[in-house]
């Protein structure tokens, strides 16, 4: 029986230390862990301090510069007029942005100009079709030049007319009659068509420089005369590409179109290195 107290006690003796022990090593935990959010709560609010003020600084910046871009805008727009201030946005880096987007005042999106849709129904679309069949899978070039022909001398809208006539530019280059297919590429750069246009016909007459300058590379080294006017050629290329026709005269090409001819001229001009010396542009017919 003393035996049995004797164990009873010593376990509350056991007991009573482990309270005494770990009591106070939780309370102790639990105090550290709060002093520790605590201080990771004050340093969070100093960092939101320090850089809240950071970020306001630099939102009073941006709108800053923001504020004065646009008094800028609106003084260069009433001492130059639209046209000519928009010609020096995109031929010089004044704003220091990397790109320029116009909208006018119904949201529309006006710049950059996108390509005209080419895959609306147009006349002859059948003969056309045909006709490349035999430029291209028979590669009878002699056939598909007399067919493009018959296209043209009977189309109606100048998209079909140029697209006949680009067809008889590369039957021709093909055969080898490099002047006559410059004859060709002339006539749809230089001669007024009286037939229907469209943003397409304007797509085409793009292209057809560019192969004019091509055609005109391949004679080139036939006298000093082919020379300067291989030269003229791609002066009036990239003219054509680096114009954006403020005076809004005549429909600009498409960006899509610009970039895409911009980088032709550019492998172009590198192909043809090096260039002869040439007189004055004005002075080559």
């Amino acid at each position: 029986m003393q035996q049995s107290n004797s164990k009873n006690q010593l376990r509350w003796v056991i007991l009573l230390l482990a309270v005494a022990v770990i009591l106070p090593t939780v309370c102790l935990l639990w105090f550290m862990s709060q002093a520790v959010k605590n201080e990771r709560l004050a340093v969070r609010q100093k960092l939101i301090n320090v850089y809240g003020n950071k970020a306001l600084e630099v939102r009073n910046e941006i709108d800053r510069r923001w504020k004065n871009q646009e008094e800028h805008v609106a003084e260069d727009l009433r001492v130059k007029g639209l046209p000519a201030y928009f010609y020096g946005l995109i031929r010089s880096n004044a704003t220091n942005a990397d790109g320029i987007v116009v909208y006018d005042s119904n949201g529309e999106c006006i710049y950059p100009t996108r390509a005209p849709e080419l895959s609306e129904e147009m006349e002859l679309t059948e003969e056309l079709e045909g006709t490349w069949e035999v430029e291209f899978s028979q590669n009878d070039l002699e056939s598909a030049m007399k067919r493009y022909e018959e296209i043209a001398d009977k189309s109606e809208s100048a998209y079909c007319y140029y697209k006949a006539l680009l067809g008889q530019v590369r039957c021709l280059r093909g055969l080898g009659e490099i002047d006559k297919a410059i004859d060709v590429c002339e006539r749809i750069i230089y001669k007024t068509s009286q037939k229907k246009k469209d943003e397409r016909s304007l797509f085409l007459k793009a292209n057809a420089k560019f192969l004019f300058a091509e055609l005109r590379k391949e004679i080139r080294n036939r006298d000093l005369d082919s020379e300067w006017k291989f030269q003229a050629t791609v002066r009036n290329l990239l003219n054509m590409i680096g114009d954006y026709n403020i005076s809004g005269r005549i429909p600009a090409i498409s960006s899509e179109q610009r970039v895409f001819l911009g980088r032709k001229a550019s492998q172009l001009i590198e192909e043809s290195r090096p260039f002869l010396p040439v007189p004055d542009y004005n002075d080559i017919p």
